[in-house]
């Protein structure tokens, strides 16, 4: 695997606190934007966290509106720099989470180290490491072409990269982040290099969904997939899909990692593809080349709902244009449903169309892609093109990505096929003569961040809406354009275009790689003419070059095939909000420093205390539970008997496996009384088991509060001695189960 530019972040969860000098005001960009926003965009799990809204130490508050410049590419133009070792920025929780994303920037081929604390009231809430890399980042755009190298005359873009993870601590248990934690980002690494933060995300994730009824799961046999491996499970993916559509049942992919080295290509009907939730399952796409990964459904493909999974790849590059590696592409017939997806590292997110001759073309109707992110990709983030027809995108995040954030395209395309002919290679053309696109939304979504191109665009076509969105920080290119730049179509056949209540904010470019300046809304035409598109009730606030624009005259009020009507146009001052966010990375007094080193000094001693009177106290119990067993052997002529069913227990019984609960005299004899530790095990659907003669087998350690033991990652034969097993009545999801316990030792070193 080859990495171009490589971040290593330590992420380090303690509960180290930073003295406060921060000044506290009215109102921050963030909130002002929250306001005005109210009713437009859409409504997910998460709470942002801008760094300019943060508290800083040593660190830099960089603004710039200027083109060009690193800080046009971060939300609201303005990012944390941490410049050296040490210098941090924290945050105080404003809602309870267990999630985290991350956006940051460094310069190309650098790599930097961080460390994330959470203070709670002072005490250690626990640690988490993390490596992370931005090996998907930077392109140089130079007019109609993105280049993976800097050549003479381009523009540097895709400056920033997003990494998301759980708050588990390093023994891998969850943390609850409440309202009023402190969390911090401090740098650790003494590198000169860059190394920015844009904001994180915080939210509450839900737990792992477990296997619906009447499904497959690509884990079963004979399929074995592995999750976390490292091995290819594109076989075991194809495998099961095509038994799921042949039987009518779910296909379920677990948690976990599965990699896969190809592009899946598929044909689905009446069947769902699901997973156990974005924060679980990953669909990993591993190879870098063209056409070498993601999914593509085939024209046979209909009403399929996929959903409850991440997805992401290696791809490295566009290919100037000729990538062919969607997240999702094809055709997925009439009422399919994309839905709670996040699409990462793609050419596009997903890309909607047939390409094949006009007697053999389909078309998708009436697909939904909702509650879905789609982020940081080189080229769309959806696109609904090749006659795709009275479809949506509703209540989705369009973040990062490099061309248009949404878009409809009608187009006609016309594919260039080389082929060897007698051992001489030759090129024939396909006329795909698809339909026009028609009758598309694009309804309440937040597209923003897009580091070329558009928002949301409409590339001819007939009787689309666009409505509610939230379009923000979009500055290489309009916030909304609508073109006849491709051929096509155009918008021949259209009726009625309604582009109504969006709000648009800080949106419009000073060059769109050609020398052009754009506005908010921008119009051109080159193939077509525009035809009875109506923009009204849209919100436009600090538009630096106005609400529209075009390649021809456009006066106020419109043409006679434009209709421009209530679309407010306002311009808010942000610069004393950013006068106050600058006192909050003001440089630390040296009363101030001292403070804080003596804090720190103090809460590690803290720590320390507490370390060591943790292990002792594990030590004593260990101690008690040696002493009892060497007085209490189960073959010492005692008779044993567990308690709950008073049956007898055999000398030659692992007591290991019981609670020790006290002993009497009866008939001059001794009779010892046990419990199983059974009984201190609680099943949730979330652990890993395996099956043996359709038994669900679960393994825990025999302590005495007994410890879960994930498959994953777990090697039991060299690490662990087998301490025997146990059959345990589970009232699960599906109903009760009886299921089998396994329990293991850690052998020692």
């Amino acid at each position: 695997m080859k990495f171009r530019k490589q971040l290593t972040l330590l992420l380090t969860m303690t509960g180290l606190g930073l003295l406060s000098h921060g000044t506290a005001f009215a109102e921050t960009r963030t909130e002002l934007w929250a306001k005005e926003s109210q009713g437009y965009g859409a409504k997910l799990p998460y709470i942002r966290y801008e760094a300019e809204e943060g508290v800083g130490r040593d660190a830099v508050l960089k603004h710039s509106t200027a083109y060009d410049e690193v800080e046009m590419e971060a939300s609201n133009q303005s990012y944390v720099q941490l410049t050296k070792e040490d210098s941090s920025v924290r945050f105080t929780v404003k809602k309870t989470a267990n999630a985290m994303t991350l956006r940051f920037t460094m310069p190309e081929d650098a790599s930097g180290e961080l460390e994330i604390s959470v203070e709670r009231n002072g005490e250690l809430l626990g640690k988490k490491t993390l490596e992370l890399d931005n090996s998907s980042a930077w392109q140089y755009v130079k007019e109609n072409d993105v280049f993976d190298e800097n050549i003479a005359d381009s523009h540097s873009r895709f400056r920033f990269d997003e990494r998301h993870f759980l708050l588990e601590n390093d023994s891998k248990e969850l943390m609850e982040l409440e309202t009023g934690d402190v969390l911090t980002i401090r740098r650790t690494d003494k590198k000169a290099d860059e190394l920015g933060i844009d904001f994180i995300e915080l939210e509450q994730a839900p737990e792992a969904k477990g296997a619906p009824s009447n499904s497959i799961s690509i884990t079963d046999a004979p399929y074995s997939a592995v999750p976390n491996d490292g091995q290819d499970d594109s076989k075991a993916f194809l495998d099961a899909l095509k038994d799921a559509d042949a039987e009518n049942k779910t296909l379920y992919i677990p948690e976990g990692t599965f990699d896969f080295d190809q592009k899946l290509v598929l044909s689905a009907t009446d069947m769902r593809i699901t997973g156990a939730g974005i924060w679980y399952t990953r669909l990993h796409f591993t190879s870098e080349e063209q056409a070498g990964g993601g999914i593509e459904f085939l024209d046979s493909s209909s009403n399929v709902e996929m959903d409850n999974l991440y997805m992401d790849s290696e791809l490295k590059s566009r290919f100037h244009q000729e990538a062919n590696y969607k997240g999702i592409a094809g055709v997925l017939g009439e009422n399919s449903k994309l839905h709670d997806l996040w699409l990462e590292h793609f050419e596009c997110g997903i890309w909607v169309g047939d390409y094949v001759e006009a007697d053999k073309m389909k078309y998708t109707d009436k697909l939904t892609v909702s509650n879905s992110r789609i982020r940081n990709n080189f080229a769309d983030g959806v696109n609904f093109a090749q006659g795709t027809k009275n479809s949506k995108v509703q209540n989705s995040n369009i973040r990062g990505n490099g061309d248009d954030g949404l878009a409809t395209f009608a187009s006609k395309a016309v594919l260039e096929i080389k082929e060897n002919v007698n051992g001489v290679e030759q090129v024939r053309y396909i006329h795909t003569e698809s339909k026009p696109a028609e009758n598309n939304a694009f309804l309440n979504n937040t597209v923003e961040l897009t580091w070329r191109a558009s928002g949301i665009a409409l590339h001819g076509g007939a009787n689309h809406r666009i409505e509610g969105n939230l379009v923000k920080d979009i500055t290489s290119g309009p916030g909304l354009r609508v073109s006849t730049v491709f051929p096509g179509y155009n918008f021949d056949d259209n009726q009625n275009i309604s582009i109504k209540r969006n709000l648009l904010i800080q949106t419009g470019t000073d060059n769109d790689f050609y020398g052009n300046a754009l506005a908010s809304i921008h119009f051109e035409k080159l193939y077509g003419d525009m035809k009875k598109i109506t923009v009204a009730d849209n919100r436009l606030i600090n538009s630096p070059h106005g609400k529209y624009s075009g390649n021809f005259y456009i006066p106020e009020e419109g043409t006679t095939e434009i209709t421009l009507r209530n679309n407010e146009e306002k311009s808010i001052d942000v610069e004393p909000m950013l006068a106050e966010e600058e006192k909050n990375f003001a440089p630390l007094s040296e009363e101030e420093k001292l403070a804080e080193e003596q804090k720190k000094a103090e809460e590690l001693k803290k720590a320390e205390e507490l370390k060591k009177a943790e292990e002792l106290k594990k030590a004593a119990v260990q101690a008690e539970q040696a002493t009892h067993e060497s007085e209490h052997p189960g073959h010492d002529g005692a008779l044993n008997i567990e308690l709950h069913d008073q049956e007898e227990i055999p000398e030659n019984a692992n007591f290991r496996l019981y609670w020790f609960s006290g002993e009497t005299e009866e008939n001059g004899k001794t009779v010892r009384y046990w419990v199983k530790k059974l009984e201190g095990i609680h099943l949730d659907e979330s652990m890993e088991y395996s099956l043996e003669d359709g038994t669900k087998v679960f393994n825990f350690t025999p302590d005495d509060i007994p410890e879960y033991i994930p498959i994953s990652g777990t090697a039991f034969v060299e690490d662990y001695s087998y301490e025997g097993e146990d059959w345990i009545r589970w009232e699960s999801p599906e109903g009760v189960q009886y299921v089998k316990i396994r329990y293991w030792s850690p052998k020692e070193e």
